[in-house]
């Protein structure tokens, strides 16, 4: 059989160095078989991907079968090596795939006209995969096994320099293959040693406390309880109460990108901070059962759509420290597919519990990020649930905040000028009935479009024009404003390679110039888009 073979050696991508490093570190290792969840774990890192399977190759059976544990209850998965599936594809004709939606009969058809859809997962653990890499293992030059890399976490087909680097990758695990199977044959590896959960649940929280800060906990401690749980996804949310808000952040590759959603019933993860309570549902696209929570609570299933994911069972608990919200952690699909069992709510209510004293004695440490309303807070005016409780009517009823701060507090105007000088670092001007803003101003500018975009001119001094705004740190406004306000036109010359100022004209005139031009060169006024070529021509004397 014809087999694609690159040597390692070729790895020079940051990404290469990386794996070839990794992959050294493995092999060198005592103990091969223990290091294979964490050469797993590494690989899926290094191409932000949902899965990895590695295959073996077992001749006599003419099969595939699985070097890395699925799950627990079949921890080994066998493949034929025929036509009928991706992998089995791969082993007999020896070439890599790289496929941008394993779906797809058109594309799979491109291989062969009897390939089966999607990569040998996802019949076992209810996962629809996209985009997939799968790939020969070579030792010196005979197939080994195969790899697949499932389902990249973005949505997106992997790339060209992904597919590459995985070929390059290949030789390198086919020397631990060849190890593996010189020390147990074609027989399974040795389960790791058992450890109970509760061992698991103690060294998960040790962990949780001994994180430096709250973006280790939120990214770093994942796997871990994701073992523990044997679930496919969590999502861990700390609050922002200012925003009334819960967050997480997810590592994309080199990326760190964040997850932000309301505190309200739009979402599962949402409602559980709305009400402080949990949830353990079986299916999260029966509507029936999500009623029973609350009439409004939705599952939002765009990242389902994103990601070709299908969430089904999903467990969630407040993060509660002495009956403060802190965060919240949701899990998503159970690995056999079934429901959360009463022992996973009893271990994720102690999980829970730990990370929200984590965050709290974190928070403890951290100076909070300054907010339009901190100095009445730093100021005892009112306190921070006060605020918490006004932010949440005013998301509620869809009012400005700083109205309900003045009507339910009776916060006064200075006050409230003070805490907004504080945090835009200029100067408050509020509203008086004496103050008469000079027509001269507003010349040019639509009213109904001032008041509708929150802000006018009070001033203008020679060059400079003061504006009176809601949000002054608020980019795309501001822009808008500089260009109602444009600088004047300057026109300029070049003669003998050096371009001089010849004058200064309004900004007024800009437009009305150029159609002169155009037309002096007899070329299209209308045509704004495509450049146009044109000469004119002048006589002196």
């Amino acid at each position: 059989m014809a087999l694609e073979t690159l040597n390692k050696d070729d790895i020079a991508s940051p990404n290469g160095n990386k794996a070839k490093s990794m992959l050294a570190r493995i092999q060198s290792s005592k103990d091969l078989a223990a290091s294979i969840p964490l050469l797993i774990n590494e690989l899926k890192e290094l191409w932000d991907c949902e899965a990895i399977t590695l295959f073996a190759l077992d001749r006599d059976k003419r099969q595939l079968f699985s070097r890395n544990k699925i799950i627990d209850s079949q921890p080994e998965v066998r493949v034929d090596i025929s036509t009928s599936s991706l992998a089995g594809y791969v082993a007999a004709v020896g070439k890599a795939v790289n496929i941008s939606d394993a779906y797809s009969q058109e594309e799979l058809t491109q291989f062969h006209p009897k390939l089966s859809q999607g990569s040998t997962l996802d019949s076992i653990v209810s996962m629809r995969t996209r985009s997939l890499m799968v790939l020969p293992i070579p030792h010196n030059k005979k197939l080994v096994g195969v790899m697949e890399v499932i389902h990249r976490k973005n949505g997106d087909p992997f790339t060209e320099k992904e597919f590459k680097l995985a070929r390059e990758v290949a030789p390198a695990l086919g020397q631990i293959l060849f190890k593996l199977e010189e020390q147990y044959g074609m027989g399974p590896i040795p389960a790791e040693p058992q450890v109970t959960p509760e061992e698991r649940l103690h060294t998960i929280s040790q962990a949780i406390h001994s994180a430096k800060n709250i973006d280790e906990i939120l990214i770093e401690l994942k796997d871990s309880i994701l073992k523990l749980f044997e679930s496919q996804a969590i999502t861990i949310y700390a609050v922002d109460q200012h925003s009334n808000e819960i967050f997480s952040k997810v590592k994309s590759g080199e990326q760190i990108n964040e997850i932000r959603l309301p505190i309200s019933p739009v979402s599962i993860a949402g409602w559980i901070a709305m009400e402080q309570k949990s949830v353990n549902i079986a299916d999260v696209y029966n509507e029936d059962e999500l009623k029973d929570f609350h009439t409004d609570l939705r599952f939002d299933s765009s990242w389902d759509k994103k990601s070709g994911n299908i969430s089904k069972s999903v467990m969630g608990c407040p993060m509660l420290y002495s009956g403060k919200l802190m965060g919240v952690v949701q899990l998503v699909n159970k690995l056999n597919g079934e429901k959360f069992t009463e022992q996973d709510e009893k271990a994720a209510s102690i999980i829970a519990e730990t990370l929200a004293l984590a965050f709290h004695n974190q928070s403890k440490f951290v100076e909070p990020k300054p907010t339009k309303f901190s100095y009445l807070t730093h100021n005892g005016i009112i306190t921070e649930e006060e605020l918490t409780q006004s932010t949440a009517k005013a998301r509620k009823n869809q009012l400005d905040l700083e109205s309900i701060l003045m009507k339910d507090l009776k916060i006064q105007r200075k006050d409230l000028g003070k805490s907004l000088e504080s945090f835009y670092d200029l100067p408050y001007f509020g509203y008086s009935d004496t103050v008469i803003l000079p027509a001269e101003n507003l010349t040019g500018l639509n009213r109904n479009f001032l008041a509708k975009n929150f802000w006018i001119p009070v001033q203008k001094e020679n060059n400079k024009i003061t504006i009176l705004i809601n949000d002054p740190n608020n980019p795309d406004k501001i822009l808008n404003i500089k260009q109602i306000f444009p600088k004047n036109v300057l026109v300029r010359f070049r003669k003998d390679g050096t371009c001089t100022i010849y004058e200064e004209i309004p900004s007024i005139y800009k437009q009305a110039l150029i159609s002169r031009i155009k037309i002096m060169s007899r070329l299209d006024i209308a045509e704004r888009r495509m450049p146009q070529d044109g000469k004119i021509k002048m006589k002196y004397g």
